[in-house]
């Protein structure tokens, strides 16, 4: 029975497919008769084996639901959805998770089987550094940087191993950073000491080991720089394209997570802080991808976005049936049983073990039974806190009490002390605010949790139970007696004072590492220079008052009084000020000293936890009557804006206040500090406290920060402007007499790294997350609305910040898991910051044009994998990505419309690998889809990850392909050569070796020597100028796109054909149409060599033109010598001389074929085309006005037209304009060349365009212009375009010859292609 069954499957599938793919109805009433007869087949099963009956009718009823949605019976399709939902319980499980783990992936990692290459050498070259440094420093201070190094040799193999990498390389850099710094400061002292003193060729001693010390430390600076960084950019790129390659992505990217919603999220948030495209846009960040690779970082973000929807997926359908919190709860309990298992066994108390059994553990060393009780507690933990999160939002008191008791007795037994107090607390916290609905049983069980977790710490809370003597439990007064309101009063406060206590062990501790506490040595040298400068201004003002004083009396008695005193009060004056400006300035240095001293010891007695003496020291004065915190008349005045302004005007940087602010604060909250003679109590002192937190987000700070980012902004720029701007801001300050515009070196270090403003946003984030917990411990609306602020604020802040924060954001989650203990306000799921997140969450229409049933039996397909079982979704996603490959296959002249489908085809192709590792077929056909997607280098190191795939001669044929697509001629002769030895008869492997034969034999530079060689016979007479010669009945055009130096490759493939043809181009196409440099070579091909004498022979052929982009494409881009003011990358002097020489004032109409080239008027921004009828314009202005490209040229202006930049603006690909411009009348056929495009994501072209052009939009031109196209002329329209692998920009004249091999490449494609486009064209030039 069971095999009828199957067989009716099999051919009801295989009728659906029929009438669906080929929109035949005949065929829709025997599908409806075979559904009747499946039917007849199920219902005879009823009695026989319910549970196999009720599977088959679950599958039929989605089968036949899916089939009616398709062909838009949607009320019959509602009806058997509706049978369907009565046998959902033999839903098929379809979940990628083992319901018996809640740790998932556990210890699971990349398959990659690749040899890490150079890591010898590498390892060698570290070596002999570190032991060089060993002997100038010391082990202990190279021992860090050599397990730095040592961490950084293999290729992370899941994402943990890959934070680890990327921590390392961190650590590495920041260990030699702080070293080299150090040394650098022991110099400056060195150079500072008095030049009288007695040793001086002792300071010169240490000057010259210092020295040598620096040499030891740039050395290996620079080795970390220049291969260390490279080698772990290549393993973090192979840890991406090997996770891209894997069919097991979702254990190396998830793995040792527990399977609970928080889990997951938090581990999305993870990988989106080294995945998310605003974390790998910036190559110099730890994350940062090359703009080449960017788009596998853009992949695997999708990736992961997905696998994060499928785990919650999951999750919520293995729990559906248990129900979310008992799933949890049971998770938890058996989580915690095992916990207590190994605690008993290491405390010798085995006769208590609940689940494990002694004899498999007794051997474990007590050292790994902590580890693994402490390990599974947190574990347990966790499981009671996500259960806990569904008790408060369902508010089932009962179990909410009870769930916090279990996470304190979890954290309890994890050393976390403090945190089970803070949820002991809490669960009692609960129990007196509902005591009318609490059990006698409840407050005991809550009072025995609270009593065990807090062990010797002294509470307040302190509840008295009354015992009855003949019973073991001790009991409350029970409900019906209630509980006083003065007995609830009491343990009410009690318990709200010991919360207060607790939140201040739980106040965050702001990062030293990132701020700057001190004022710099540079810093203070400077003052004394000003204070000098100052002194030297008020002596030169009184010098010339004085001197000045004879003339002025005179002149006094002959004019009047008044101009004695116009004189010399302003110059006196000036004196006073400068004088009493160099005396403060003289004693600054002496301030600072002191105020760095009382900070540094400070912060050396807070690292201590002597929190008095941090205190007592900031009481201290810096100067005379002068502190930063007074006592007075036995009070304490904390006055943030009086610290900020004091540190500010003594050279202090802004991070470095609020990181002091923020300490302030946490020392005042603390109950660990009294005032000497003060009756000031704890309370107050909190609120101080938190007035100190406040000052930590005066906006002053973020001033001076954003000052001090522009002052270094302005030093980086390499141009005139700000040199002439920083020699200005110098000679300001000396006549101002201020520092401003010098700044210390230690400031432009840390700037490279983090910018200041970024630095004091840390700083802030603290304070408001400090600022919430003062207020979590109110209950009222106004508190909790506070709280939402600053989670916002914070929130905000991380988005503005996101290079450059990290830490605040895992502290941020503690906040809201504080704030949800204490007042159940459950937390919102953050949100990842993107400017790219809605296209990369959300997914993107298909777009497309499918043919209508081909979307039908595709809608049919992905309705199935809603309902379907792991082994149907095998052959679902297999069937809708052989559908996929077809219609790229089918679509392979309309670019986009191909890459598309080759990519939905990769989608379901790495479904089927997830779903089935070992598939070779779905392996294969996976590669074919990474080939065409030119995915090159991920597609050869597929074999790191499926060691079978060396058995197959495709796999091997498809590596030769891609090499041959890199210009790697001999790695793909060797791929080749394994195929053959695997498969000799195969056709398409011989004829890839065929191929590249042919490439070894006849080289791109034969190809052009060959071109050179080239004779034909132009005629001299005016009729024979195609032009205005309409005999034939076919009207040709040529369109070339713009594209810079890219367009050397129109340039090579119309050498080509002039030489086929024998004929120029002038005599083979009637109208040409060119953009941007396209235009240059439409112009150097249509206009005449001598337009005065009516010459038919054209100015350049193809071949001079290909020798003009190999010889003098560098010439066009003139760099701004001495304009740096220009807002262009480059001049108008080269294109300018090039276009003078060869065309000079020859004018469009008399060019030798029609002529149209497209320019953007830039007032306007709409297209003007320049043409042969409409316009008598000089050559030379035309190219100047379309190849004005914006950001690389200025704009061109054109006598009494306007002002344009490049047509490619709005047409860079010129085919539609020019078809319209034939008139569209004639029998139209037009050859359209590409130059080169960049595509690695064909769902979204538009955001990698840039790459290519200046623009994100110019895709939107080239591909909606083929499609039209494409519709209008059908075979009669041919485009010539190659994909590029790597970006090739319009300017980079270094990838001409990798240009050529591509064009190279492209014609002999042509030739060995079974339609042979290319012999097509010339066919019909030649048939006239």
């Amino acid at each position: 029975m069971d095999s009828q069954i199957e067989t009716f499957f099999s051919e009801i599938e295989k009728l659906i497919e029929f009438q669906l793919c080929n929109g035949i109805q005949i065929h829709e009433q025997e599908i409806k008769l075979k559904f009747v007869e499946g039917k007849a087949l199920i219902d005879k099963l009823e009695e026989e084996d319910e549970e196999q009956h009720g599977f088959y009718k679950y599958r039929y009823h989605s089968t036949y639901a899916s089939y009616l949605k398709a062909i838009n019976k949607i009320d019959e399709a509602a009806k058997q959805e509706k049978l369907l939902g009565k046998y959902n319980k033999f839903r098929p499980k379809r979940v990628d998770i083992d319901e018996n783990q809640s740790i998932q992936f556990i210890n699971a990692e990349s398959d990659n089987q690749s040899s890490d290459s150079g890591k010898s050498q590498l390892e060698k070259s570290a070596r002999e550094k570190l032991m060089e440094a060993q002997d100038i420093f010391g082990e202990t201070v190279v021992e860090p940087i050599r397990k730095a190094f040592e961490n950084l040799h293999d290729t992370p193999k899941t994402f943990e191993s890959y934070q680890k990498l990327v921590d390392c390389e961190k650590s590495l850099c920041e260990s030699l950073n702080v070293l080299i710094d150090e040394e650098l400061i022991v110099l400056d002292q060195l150079n500072n000491e008095d030049d009288g003193q007695s040793n001086q060729s002792e300071v010169k001693q240490k000057m010259e080991k210092v020295h040598d010390r620096l040499i030891v430390l740039k050395d290996l600076e620079e080795f970390a720089n220049n291969h260390v960084s490279q080698t772990v950019y290549s393993k973090k790129l192979d840890f991406i394209h090997n996770t891209l390659n894997s069919p097991n992505k979702k254990a190396i990217l998830f793995s040792n997570i527990l399977f609970i919603e928080g889990e997951i999220n938090k581990r999305y948030r993870e990988l989106a802080s080294c995945f998310h495209p605003d974390r790998t846009k910036h190559s110099n960040t730890p994350n940062g991808l090359h703009s080449n690779d960017q788009y596998l970082g853009i992949e695997l973000f999708r990736i992961i976005t997905e696998i994060k929807e499928a785990l919650l997926t999951d999750l919520k359908e293995t729990s559906k049936s248990q129900g979310v919190l008992n799933f949890h709860e049971k998770n938890a309990n058996e989580k915690f049983n095992i916990a207590n298992d190994y605690r008993n066994t290491y405390k010798n108390n085995g006769n208590k073990l609940k689940i494990l059994k002694i004899e498999d553990i007794k051997e474990i060393p007590i050292r790994e039974l902590k580890r693994l009780s402490v390990s599974y507690g947190l574990l347990a933990h966790k499981e009671y806190r996500a259960a806990c999160k569904v008790a408060d939002s369902a508010r089932e008191l009962k179990k909410q009490i009870k769930l916090r008791g279990n996470m304190a007795l979890c954290l309890y037994i994890s050393n976390h002390f403090m945190e089970s107090q803070l949820y002991a607390l809490s669960a009692i916290r609960l129990i007196c605010q509902n005591s009318q609905y609490i059990s006698q049983e409840d407050l005991v069980e809550a009072k025995k949790i609270f009593d065990k977790v807090k062990g010797t710490s002294q509470f307040d809370t302190n509840i008295k139970l009354k015992d009855n003597l003949g019973n073991s439990q001790a009991l409350v007064k029970v409900v019906n007696e209630g509980m006083s309101f003065l007995e609830k009063n009491t343990i009410q406060k009690s318990i709200e004072n010991d919360l207060r206590n607790l939140s201040t062990e739980l106040m965050f501790k702001p990062d030293r590492q990132i701020v700057s506490y001190q004022s710099y040595q540079e810093e203070i040298l400077r003052s004394i220079e000003l204070s000098v400068g100052c002194k030297i201004a008020g002596a030169i003002s009184m010098a010339v008052a004085t001197v000045g004083t004879g003339a002025v009396i005179a002149a006094s008695i002959i004019f009047a009084p008044i101009v004695s005193i116009l004189w010399v009060a302003p110059l006196s004056l000036l004196y006073s000020l400068t004088l009493k400006q160099g005396t403060r300035l003289l004693n600054e240095p002496e301030i600072r000293q002191n105020l760095n001293k009382i900070i540094k010891d400070a912060l050396d007695a807070y690292d201590e936890g002597n929190y008095q003496t941090f205190f007592d020291l900031l009481c201290g004065e810096y100067k005379e009557d002068t502190s930063l915190i007074n006592l007075k008349d036995s009070d304490i005045i904390i006055d943030p804006e009086y610290i900020i302004d004091s540190l500010l005007s003594h050279g202090f940087r802004s991070d470095g206040i609020a990181y002091l602010l923020n300490l302030i604060g946490e020392v005042l909250s603390s109950n660990k500090i009294k005032i000497l003679d003060s009756d000031i109590s704890s309370a107050e002192l909190r609120v101080k406290g938190y007035t100190a937190f406040r000052g930590a987000l005066n906006e002053k700070l973020v001033k001076e920060a954003e000052v001090l980012d522009g002052r270094v902004h302005e030093l980086r720029k390499k141009n005139l402007k700000s040199l002439a701007n920083s020699i200005f801001h110098i000679i300001m300050d000396f006549f101002l007499l201020r520092s401003h515009s010098e700044i210390a070196k230690e400031y432009i270090n840390d700037a490279q790294k983090m910018p200041f403003r970024s630095r004091l946003e840390e700083m802030r984030n603290i304070a408001r997350l400090n600022l919430a917990i003062f207020d979590i411990l109110d209950t009222d609306e106004e508190a909790i609305a506070r709280i939402r602020k600053k989670i916002k604020e914070i929130r905000n802040s991380i988005s503005n910040n996101y290079q450059f924060t990290g830490s605040t954001e895992s502290r941020l989650e503690v906040l809201e898991d504080f704030l949800w203990i204490m007042n159940g306000e459950v937390p919102e799921s953050p949100e990842i910051p993107s400017t790219y997140s809605m296209m990369l969450v959300e997914k993107q229409p298909n777009q497309e044009n499918d043919r209508e049933y081909d979307k039908k039996y595709m809608d049919y397909l992905k309705d199935k994998l809603r309902v379907s079982d792991n082994n149907e979704r095998i052959y679902l996603h297999t069937k809708l990505a052989d559908h996929f490959v077809k219609l790229a296959e089918d679509d392979k002249d309309n670019l986009l419309s191909s890459l598309r489908h080759w990519s939905h085809a990769k989608e379901h192709y790495e479904k089927v690998r997830e779903m089935d590792p070992n598939n070779l077929s779905a392996t294969l056909s996976f590669a074919k889809c990474l080939l065409n997607l030119s995915q090159y280098s991920r597609l050869i190191k597929l074999l790191d990850m499926n060691s079978d795939l060396t058995s197959s001669a495709e796999y091997w044929r498809l590596c030769s392909i891609a090499s041959y697509k890199e210009i790697k001629y001999d790695k793909a002769m060797e791929w080749i050569i394994e195929a053959l030895k695997l498969d000799p008869q195969n056709i398409l492997v011989t004829k890839q070796k065929r191929l590249l034969d042919r490439l070894k034999e006849y080289t791109v530079e034969s190809r052009i020597n060959y071109h050179k060689k080239k004779i034909y016979d132009v005629g001299n007479s005016i009729k024979t100028l195609h032009r205005y010669n309409n005999d034939n009945s076919v009207y040709r055009i040529l369109s070339i796109d713009g594209g810079g130096v890219r367009s050397i490759l129109p340039a090579l493939w119309l050498s080509e054909l002039e030489y086929r043809v024998r004929k120029p181009i002038s005599q083979l196409f009637n109208m040409i149409a060119g953009t941007s440099t396209g235009g240059f070579i439409g112009a150097a091909l249509s206009m005449p060599e001598m337009p005065e004498l009516l010459s038919s022979k054209p100015l350049f052929s193809a071949t001079d033109l290909l020798e003009f982009y190999q010889n003098q494409a560098t010439s066009i881009f003139t760099s701004k010598s001495w304009n740096l003011f220009a807002a262009t990358k480059y001049t108008n002097e080269g294109r300018s001389l090039i276009f003078n020489k060869y065309f000079g004032k020859t004018r469009l109409n008399q060019a030798l074929t029609d002529l149209v080239i497209p320019a953007v008027n830039e007032d306007t921004i709409q297209s003007h085309l320049f043409t042969c009828y409409n316009t008598d314009d000089t050559i030379y202005d035309i190219l100047m006005a379309t190849t004005a490209s914006p950001n690389f040229f200025p704009s061109y202006k054109i006598r009494n037209k306007g002002t344009f930049i490049d047509g490619g603006v709005n047409l860079n690909n010129p085919a539609s304009a020019a078809y319209f411009e034939s008139g569209e009348t004639r029998k139209v056929t037009m050859l359209s060349l590409g130059t080169g495009n960049y595509i690695p994501d064909p769902l979204h072209p538009e955001m990698f365009c840039d790459k290519l052009f200046w623009s994100k939009n110019l895709y939107y031109n080239e591909f909606n212009v083929d499609n039209s196209m494409y519709s209008i002329l059908e075979n009669r329209y041919q485009r010539w375009q190659v994909l590029l692998d790597k970006p090739v920009e319009l300017d980079d004249c270094k990838s001409i010859s990798h240009l050529l091999e591509l064009g190279h490449q492209y014609i002999e494609e042509l030739d060995a292609s079974d339609e042979n486009s290319l012999n097509v064209l010339v066919e019909s030039f030649e048939s006239g």
